[in-house]
């Protein structure tokens, strides 16, 4: 779900040149352990967005000729905004923050989905898909709107945004099990493609639900997704680089900004969890990158992964 300059921007970074699209911005760490309201990574570089939008001012996602909205997109443009309110107490990005939550406690479904009316060629998903992404974004969303707003209709939102993880994926849910152990998919595709930024960012919404919203559930779902995520995470080293999804299928590389997105995220989930795993993992994703072969090496297999989602 790539559009034409993102895809550019991601080639440019193969020869050197540091992307800065609205998607795919440099990735900072901004966890604090004592500051529940603080995203875990920064996001305000997306509080700007200069694009289409609807005629409330909430931005519109375009694929060729169609327009829509994109629930990651909503959620990380809210998440942006927050962040500057906070920095600057600019009353028009707090406004914005609430236009999302609003958005998103309206087109909620009632099973607690929100669905991404986009198709997924290259997952095989049709449109109107489900996301643990998506449900992890949307909580973190609505709770922070709900702690300076103060309105039941958003935390309702949140907490029943966690019952799809309680759900496989073939039970309209957005989880599946490896060897016992739930894993949160952004993806729900089969056969399982389990895409590593996305179940991190899912487990951030529920870790959010279990500080923000002091749910039970939403701890014990996170305390499983753990230990789901570490059972599959040696998957994820090439031994040069890092994939972007594990599972069956044909295998793909990280591009080299989600390479980084890997090793922040990681680093986080270490502090959070006080899981070393984390750490050493992210520590050797870190160490390729000190060489652009590392990169390099994995174009063969990169490209055929983008010619063989077209056909």
């Amino acid at each position: 779900m790539l559009i034409l300059p993102t895809k550019i921007h991601l080639a440019l970074e193969y020869f050197g040149v540091r992307s800065r699209s609205y998607f795919h911005n440099e990735t900072i760490s901004t966890y604090k352990a004592l500051d529940p309201l603080a995203y875990y990574t920064a996001q305000i570089g997306r509080a700007h967005y200069n694009g289409v939008c609807d005629e409330k001012g909430i931005p519109l996602y375009r694929i060729g000729s169609e327009s829509g909205h994109l629930p990651v997109q909503v959620a990380f443009w809210a998440l942006g905004n927050f962040e500057h309110w906070r920095e600057s107490k600019d009353e028009s990005a707090l406004a914005k923050v609430q236009l999302a939550a609003e958005w998103f406690v309206a087109n909620q479904k009632s099973g607690g989905l929100w669905l991404t009316p986009f198709s997924s060629k290259r997952f095989g998903l049709d449109r109107d898909h489900q996301s643990a992404m998506v449900q992890g974004l949307a909580i973190s969303t609505l709770l922070r709107a709900n702690s300076v707003i103060s309105n039941q209709r958003l935390l309702s939102a949140a907490r029943l945004a966690l019952e799809p993880f309680g759900r496989e994926v073939r039970s309209g849910g957005v989880t599946e099990f490896v060897n016992g152990h739930p894993i949160y998919e952004e993806y729900p595709c089969k056969p399982p493609r389990h895409v590593l930024n996305g179940t991190i960012y899912a487990l951030w919404g529920l870790n959010d639900a279990k500080r923000l919203a002091n749910d039970v559930h939403a701890e014990n779902l996170f305390n499983d997704g753990v230990r789901g995520l570490l059972s599959i995470l040696p998957q994820f080293d090439s031994g040069y680089w890092s994939w972007y999804h594990v599972g069956e299928g044909v295998q793909n590389p990280a591009t080299i900004l989600y390479h980084r997105l890997h090793v922040v995220q990681l680093r986080v989930m270490a502090e959070m969890t006080g899981n070393q795993e984390f750490s050493t993992i992210a520590d050797r994703f870190q160490q390729y990158l000190s060489s652009r072969m590392n990169a390099i090496r994995t174009l063969p297999k990169k490209i055929f992964w983008l010619i063989a989602g077209s056909i």
